[in-house]
Parts: structure tokens; sequence; C-alpha cells
């Protein structure tokens, strides 16, 4: 049995020392020019405080600690160990033979070369940049000349210190595969970088001539990107001499500025939906994220450094992704492109990674991944920035509005605004004085015109500081409802004249008062109103305000949600201006300057619009405007006001949606309310409700209604003896009230108010009708 053990041993050992001799098999060195990997021949041992020394590595007792690689390359994962490589080369030909040994990555910590054929005398190859031996970029970073007799065999030291992520190869080549490679290596590397400039160049022609910050972010990440990649091959310290230390910096902050950039060009789509200002400022705070996590990196020493900005790297992107696969925009296809490079970044990244811990074999991916990330990440942008140029070419109506000077557009508003205020005045002392019908219409006209004039006035003034770039918001405290009330006021004849009924309603959480710019505001409503107003007719325009919900209990960000109803004429050029002023990539081919302001204006502001549906019928569209709750100010509430609680009236209008408006607006007040569609119906309740002995207090009527209008009834109710309790009637009228004036008063109406009816104006009408019914009342 003991015999049986000593042979088992013995063949154990032999075995063992079998494959000692074959990991130790020199690489032989051909007669012809060759470049080869021979990290394969290599033996290697861990040395974790890198104490050894030559002489005693080269001892028969830790020579046989080493441990063959059998692999194609050294990849040892995160370490700052130092390692000993051990390399036999064999000269079998009957002459001198000169090669080069090559390991690669130029990120790794000293590297040393020791020839341990004389172990008494060693030699030592120090590998840098101010030695006499040559040196080459990330693939070539550590190069040693090797000299060899005829028939003549070496075996050498290869000392390497790791710095964080130990990734590497190591060849054998002629010297003349050495330079041949180099040059293909700086070939491969000019044209990288060439791209990235000359895509950044481009980049920056785009964002100054379009006004675009997206192409300006676009530039800085190809500027940042060539940084990046020329650090990281290490020339910079092959062609500029710098330390390998200011190397790292200027790789890990270019980097950083990079993705930072990137992240700026994806924020400056334009989102849109509720949440279109959370998303801009979500995507800004993730920049600065990678900034700052960039430049902590720099205070981590080689370890985990390399592998941290990987993973950094990947989290980034995976943000980005899922922000442009999950958001809505104005440009998807944009989107798109740049989701398809930045899920490219993942995929790299991820196989860079696994390959560097050996679970994949994907070397040339690890090799060249440096230089494909960035192109990669560049092109998406080259084709959603080239998807922007083609569908918003620059057209020579726009030109010639962008190159007018601002000051000129500024002069010009200035000199249009003192007689313009001048015309109104004088109308205004003009419609004071006692006119025929005719005269007051004609006074209404010239006031309409004056508004329009001054309105566009205000608008040419906008357009100046658009192109100066100083478009700075006044922001103050407003009445949302107010504002939009006032706007609507102005289109009210035209709106009476195409038979299209004005609704405004809000719901009950809406803020009494925000922070905006109310004349900026006022510009934006005016002409979104003036266009839905011009492609409708015979219909109705229903506007809601409410807010919308945030995280954010100061953030009172006002949804205005526009309903159209009725015959849409030119429903495609309607739909393509709606689509021009929100962004998207069906644009107006010839843009004017009153959009441009828009443009302009909606991106100061951070709103955005969305159009949901058009037909020949009607549509829907959304306008967010993220504007905060005023300090101390409540919501709209539905409490009753005091002086007209237990008040009963009766709206009468023929439009359904006007009669809900005015239903709400008066039970806020504690006013109970009965409506009906027409007059005829309307007499027949307030007959109903005399024999009942609970007659009407008030009745709210609207002027134009169909078969039986607003004086019409007032008449009837006049003179209709069953109605012996008669309620006092408010006329709700789109037209002048001047020029209805008389015939209300011959019908018996002392009460007037035009429309759109503001919840204020409303209930002092109403109290004017309950309080002093005697006293001719009229709210314009």
């Amino acid at each position: 049995m003991k015999a049986w053990s000593g042979r088992l041993t013995a063949l154990v050992l032999l075995m063992m020392l079998t494959l000692r001799v074959m990991a130790s098999t020199p690489v032989t060195l051909l007669d012809t020019s060759f470049d080869q990997s021979i990290a394969q021949y290599v033996s290697l041992m861990e040395d974790p405080d890198g104490s050894l020394t030559p002489e005693q590595v080269s001892s028969r007792e830790l020579q046989l600690r080493f441990t063959p690689s059998h692999a194609n390359a050294i990849r040892l994962g995160v370490t700052n160990s130092v390692y000993w490589f051990r390399i036999s080369i064999n000269n079998p030909l009957p002459q001198h033979r000169r090669s080069m040994m090559v390991l690669s990555n130029s990120h790794l910590g000293q590297t040393s070369l020791y020839d341990i054929t004389n172990p008494q005398t060693p030699l030592s190859a120090d590998s840098s940049p101010h030695g006499d031996y040559p040196h080459g970029s990330y693939l070539q970073a550590n190069p040693w000349i090797i000299d060899l007799n005829a028939r003549e065999t070496r075996t050498y030291l290869l000392r390497v210190e790791g710095n964080g992520l130990f990734n590497a190869d190591i060849r054998l080549m002629t010297v003349d595969r050495f330079l041949m490679k180099e040059q293909c290596d700086i070939l491969v590397l000019g044209l990288v970088c060439g791209w990235l400039l000359a895509t950044a160049a481009w980049f920056l022609h785009f964002g100054i001539n379009r006004s675009s910050l997206m192409a300006c972010w676009a530039s800085a990440f190809c500027g940042f990107s060539v940084m990046f990649v020329l650090a990281w091959m290490g020339m910079f310290e092959l062609l500029l001499g710098v330390t390998p230390e200011a190397s790292e910096i200027l790789f890990e902050v270019a980097g950083a500025a990079a993705l930072a950039a990137q992240t700026m060009a994806a924020r400056e789509i334009y989102w849109r939906g509720s949440e279109a200002s959370h998303l801009r400022k979500g995507l800004l705070l993730l920049a600065a994220f990678e900034l700052t996590f960039g430049l902590l990196l720099m205070a981590i020493a080689g370890g985990p450094s390399e592998l941290l900005a990987l993973l950094g790297l990947i989290a980034g992107q995976l943000v980005l992704s899922l922000v442009l696969g999950l958001a809505d925009s104005q440009h998807p296809i944009v989107q798109r492109r740049m989701l398809a490079g930045s899920l490219g970044a993942i995929v790299a990244i991820l196989l860079v990674v696994l390959t560097s811990f050996n679970l994949l074999a994907l070397d040339i991916m690890a090799v060249w991944s440096v230089l494909l990330l960035p192109s990669g990440l560049a092109l998406a942008l080259v084709l959603a920035t080239f998807h922007l140029y083609r569908q918003n070419p620059s057209h020579p109506e726009v030109r010639t509005v962008v190159n007018i000077a601002p000051e000129m557009l500024s002069q010009i508003s200035h000199d249009l605004r003192s007689p313009i205020t001048g015309v109104l005045g004088m109308t205004e002392l003009l419609s004071d004085s006692p006119l025929s019908r005719n005269q007051r219409d004609f006074t209404d006209s010239i006031t309409q015109a004056g508004r329009e004039i001054l309105h566009i006035t205000n608008e040419i003034s906008d357009l100046a500081r658009t192109q100066e770039s100083h478009l700075e918001l006044d922001i103050r405290s407003l009445d949302m409802m107010h504002l939009i009330n006032t706007t609507l006021v102005h289109f009210q004849l035209e709106a009476n004249r195409k038979q299209i009924e004005l609704v405004v309603d809000h719901s009950d959480n809406l803020p009494n008062r925000v922070l905006a710019d109310r004349n900026r505001l006022h510009t934006l409503l005016h002409n979104l109103f003036s266009n839905l107003i011009a492609y409708t007719e015979m219909g109705e325009i229903r506007i809601n305000l409410s807010q919308h919900h945030s995280s954010d209990e100061r953030d009172a960000g006002i949804c205005m949600q526009v309903q159209l109803q009725g015959n849409i004429t030119n429903r495609d050029d309607l739909r393509a201006l709606l689509e021009n002023l929100a962004g998207s990539h069906n644009q107006v081919p010839h843009p004017s300057w009153k959009q441009i302001v828009m443009h302009q204006l909606m991106r100061s502001m951070e709103a955005s619009l969305q159009l949901e549906n058009l037909t020949p019928l009607g549509g829907s569209l959304t306008l967010y405007l993220p504007q905060q709750k005023a300090a101390n100010d409540s919501v709209h509430s539905p409490v009753a006001d005091d002086s007209l609680i237990g008040m009963h009236v009766l709206v009468v209008d023929d439009n359904a949606s006007l009669r809900n408006v005015i239903e709400k607006q008066v039970k806020r007040w504690g006013v109970r309310v009965d409506s009906t569609h027409s007059g005829k119906e309307a007499l027949a309740m307030m007959r109903n409700q005399c024999a009942l002995g609970q007659p009407y207090d008030g009745a709210i009527v609207d002027l134009d209604m169909p078969v039986m209008d607003g004086l019409e009834l007032a008449r009837r109710l006049r003179d209709d003896d069953q109605i012996p309790n008669k309620p006092h009637v408010l006329i709700l009228t789109g037209l002048s009230i001047s020029n209805i004036r008389d015939r209300a008063k011959d019908a018996g109406i002392k009460h007037l108010l035009a429309k759109p009816a503001s919840g204020d104006r409303l209930k002092r009408a109403l109290q004017e009708l309950r309080y002093r019914p005697e006293r001719p009342s009229s709210f314009s």
C-alpha cells in the first residue's frame, strides 16, 4: 500500500512539473515580421504589498509560486496589488534578433522589465516617458526593446503596479510591426477626433444660426469627448509630456463634462405635458450629479475609481434612457434617436465590464469602446439635430425677421405706442358723448382696431427683446380668471359675428392669484384665442382652468383645457399652426414673426401646448402654465357670499355649457338656481313658481337666443298677468352694451352684463339686481 502511495505522489508531482514546464515554454522568435499575443505563455504571481525585489523574485522558492496564465489577455479585475509576470523568449536563429515586448493600457501604475537570465546582475528596462525606450498610445502604452543573440534564450520578469481596473494584453512583435500598428492606431484616433471636432463645429454653427440650445450642448459634448478620448489613449502624456496623474484628471473631468452636456442636450427637447417643467428640472439635476460625481472621482486615487466611473456612466445613461423612453415630447423622432444612442452606450459599457471581469471574451470591445461610445452618442445627436434642421429649415421669411436690428424693432414699438395711446384716449372721450347708433358702432370699431394695434406693438417689443436675448419675465401676482376674461372681451364682437359662444369655467382648486408675467401671458393667450376664433364658425369655445397636482405644495401650475365645437374651417392649416406652436415635427413651412414670439414666450415661461385631437366638427387642446401660487393666497372656494344667500334666480340660455358655468358660479354664493334653454319654457316656469308662492327673485337671460331673444322675453314677462311677482332681469350680451342700452330700456330692462361674464362681475351684477333693482346698472 505504501509503495502505491509513493508512486501516486510521484505521478502527481511529475504532472505538476510537466504543467510548470509547459507554462515556462519560451516564446520562439520568427525569422519574418510578426506580431503575436504572448499572454498565454506568461506566468504570474501577486505581490500584495509590493515589497519583493527582482533578486527575491528570482529565487527558486518564489519561482515555484508563479501560476500559468493560459489566457488570451490579462484581466485581474479591480486591484491595487503589484503583479510579477515571467516570460521566456528564445531566438533559434543563427543571427542576432531584435523585437519588442508591448504591454497595453496606459492607466496601469509603474511598470518595469527585468532580465533575470543572470540573477546576480538583473537588467532593468524602465518604461518612463523620459527613458531611452519608445512609447506608444493606449494599445502599446508600455513597450520594451528585446535584443537576443543567436540561439539564445532569456527569461524576463515584468513588474506591474495595479491602479484600479487591471485589463491588459502582452504582445511580442518586430519593430516594423510596432511602428505600423502605432501609425494605424494614430490614424484611427485622428479619424475619431476629427469626426468629433467636425461634428462639434457643425453643432455650433447650427446652434448659433438657429438659436438652438440643444445643438450648443451637443457641440460641448463633442468637444469634451475629444479631450476624454485623447486622455484615455495617453496622447497627452505622449505628445505634451504631462504626468499620468494630470492625464487621469483630464480624463475624469472631460468624461463627466461630456455626460453632463449630453443630458443638457436632452433637456432642451420640447417636453410637454403637466410634468414638463419637473422633467426639465430633473434633467438639470442629473447633469449636475454627473459633473459632481466625476469631480469626486478625482479624490479617489486608483482603486475602484475606474470601475465607479463605468458604473456611474451606466447609471446616468439608464436614467436618461428612462426619461427618453417614457416621457412625452413634442419631437418623438428626436427622442427615439437619442434613446437609441443611450441604450447603445449602456450595452457597450456592460460588455466592457463583463469582459474586464472574465465573464465575456470580447477583448476587442474593451479595447475600442472608448472610441466607439463618444462616436455613437455623437451620431445619435447628429441624427436628432438633423431631423430638427430638416423639419425647420431656415426660411427666407424667418431670416428677414431675425435679421432686423433689435434696436430698430424697439424704436418702432416705441414710436407706435404714443400715437395709438392718443387714439384710444380720444375714442374713449368720444364714446362718453351723445352719439347715434351708427356713430357708436364706428367708435367701437376704432377702439377695437386701436387695441389690436397696441397689442401688435407689444409683440414687436417682445420680438426685439427676443433677438437681444433680453426677454426677462416681470413676475407679479395676478388673477388668472380676470386675465382670461379680459383677454376674451377683446374677441367678443368677432365671436358674435361668427356665432361662437365663449365659455370660461374653472375648478374649485384654482388659486385666486398666481405669480406670472401678466403682459407676456396676455400676449400668449391673445394670439392663441385669436387663432382659434379665426378658424371656428357657429359653435362654442369652452375654456376650463384647473390646477394640476404636484408633490410641491407651492407649485400651482395652471392647466387650461380648451374645447372647440362647431365648424372648423381650414382644419389642416389650424392643425399645422397649433403643432408649430407646440413644437411638433409637423411645422408650418413659413412661420410668421408672431409665431416666433409665441415660441420664445412659451420657452421663457416653460409652458407647453398639447393638441389632443382636431376634427371638422371640433377639437381639444391643453396649455400647461407652470406658474406658482402667490404667497398667503387661497384657492377659489365654494363658500357662499352672505349678500346673496337665499336668492332664487332663473338662468335662461340656449347654450348648455354657459348655463352650466353660470349655475356653478351662483351656487358658490348660496343662490338657489333653476335653468332652461328657451324663453317660452322660462315663462312657464315663472308662472308655476308664482302659483306655488315661490316667485323668482331674478332672471339671468341671454340676449342672443333663437325664436325668442332676451328682449322679447322681457316684453312678454312685463305683459304677462299670470306672473304678478315679476323677477328683475339681468341681460347677458356679447354685443356692445352701448348699442343695446336703448332697446333694453324700452323692454323694461335696467341691468346689463357683457360677455364673457367673470365671477366677480356676475356677483356684483346680482347684488345690484337684488338690492338696487330700480337703479340702472351695466358691467362691460
